[in-house]
């Protein structure tokens, strides 16, 4: 549903509330009730069964149960961002933007950034489900995105927990890096070459030569990467990675080649803030190149290759199926290349078939 109608729906809501509506307004109000409760229906991609769909105005709505029918997962859609260093090759996969995309935000529940079910924000969805289904959450406890570097990114650190609460009132960001493709001879910056003072790293960044600290790690397709926040890192151009983090948006750049910004001029540095919150030791990867890649307090990773029939055993956590390689089915649901699915902390063991690689994401 267009966000003109939910905005109509709220104004009505409140009207009645206050003085009450002419029989006109309660003719459109029924009509509008109406309409989001189908839109929100036929978004879902499965079965329904003892949900309850709650409209913008907190109306809450019974969907009635489906006997020998159940639904424990949907398709969600991305949301799709153009920078600076952005490249084409999601387009190769169907995915559709007037500029280049770098980043797909395949999973998201960040406000003005969300992916979507249907016309519904994610966390919209969410909050109309069981807790059954989401386990008691609200909103997805991860942001999981594939991001294509045409050419390098800036230099940047994340804040840990305490600092993001004390800078900008927000959660940290530790991210892991699953490398889909990268041109030879490409690399990332991971940390640093060896142990290095405050004074040395501000002025390395006033001076433009902050990448000379920097431990430069070559890449290539299938490695996985932990990035802890407080890691000073970059990734370099010609690789495309999904990117699976604690749900933050929060960055401060160190460094950016001296480049200009959309509007010709160069992006904000955040050296004050950077200095503060950077490890400046080397980076250590807790990653495995195994079938559990990343198993830590902020997600848990798991990769599965799928080939032919596989039965899947949930975690019994709300969790994200993004497949990185091929295409697979279950439930009715097709996951092609670059594209997820929601499965609820409810669901029971079920059947994936096809020929690809998924990775399972979950917050314990």
């Amino acid at each position: 549903m267009e966000q003109a109608k939910i905005d109509r729906i709220n104004i009505l809501a409140k009207k009645q509330r206050e003085q009450g509506l002419t029989e006109a307004e309660k003719t459109e109000q029924a009509a509008l009730r109406k309409e989001y409760i189908e839109s929100f229906k036929k978004s879902l991609v499965g079965q329904l069964e003892n949900i309850t769909i709650v409209e913008p105005d907190g109306t809450r709505h019974k969907l009635p149960k489906k006997q020998n029918e159940r639904f424990f997962a949907f398709k969600v859609e991305p949301y799709l961002r153009s920078i600076v260093w952005g490249g084409e090759r999601l387009k190769k996969y169907g995915f559709l933007h007037d500029g280049n995309i770098a980043e797909s935000w395949v999973v998201s529940s960040i406000e003005n950034c969300e992916s979507t079910v249907g016309d519904a924000p994610l966390s919209q969805t969410l909050k109309s489900l069981s807790k059954g289904f989401t386990g008691g959450l609200d909103r997805f406890p991860l942001l999981i995105k594939i991001i294509d570097a045409a050419q390098n990114l800036s230099v940047q650190v994340h804040p840990d927990d305490a600092e993001a609460k004390a800078l900008e009132n927000g959660v940290g960001k530790t991210e892991m890096w699953y490398i889909l493709d990268a041109e030879k001879d490409a690399y990332i910056y991971y940390g640093f070459e060896k142990e290095t003072s405050k004074q040395d790293f501000e002025q390395a960044i006033k001076d433009g030569t902050v990448c000379s600290l920097l431990h430069k790690q070559p890449v290539k397709a299938g490695e996985c990467y932990y990035i802890p926040s407080k890691t000073v890192h970059a990734i370099g151009k010609g690789i495309l990675i999904a990117e699976i983090q604690q749900p933050s948006d929060i960055t401060y750049r160190v460094f950016d080649y001296n480049r200009p910004g959309p509007d010709g001029k160069p992006r904000q540095l955040h050296i004050e803030k950077a200095v503060r919150v950077s490890a400046l030791a080397p980076a250590h990867n807790l990653c495995k190149n195994d079938r559990v890649l990343a198993d830590t307090p902020y997600f848990t990773v798991i990769r599965h290759k799928i080939d032919g029939k596989t039965r899947f055993e949930p975690s019994g956590k709300l969790c994200a199926l993004l497949c990185v390689e091929g295409e697979v089915t279950f439930e009715n649901i097709t996951l092609s290349t670059y594209t997820a699915a929601i499965v609820g902390a409810n669901a029971p063991d079920f059947e994936i078939s096809g020929k690809g690689t998924v990775l399972e994401c979950y917050k314990k």
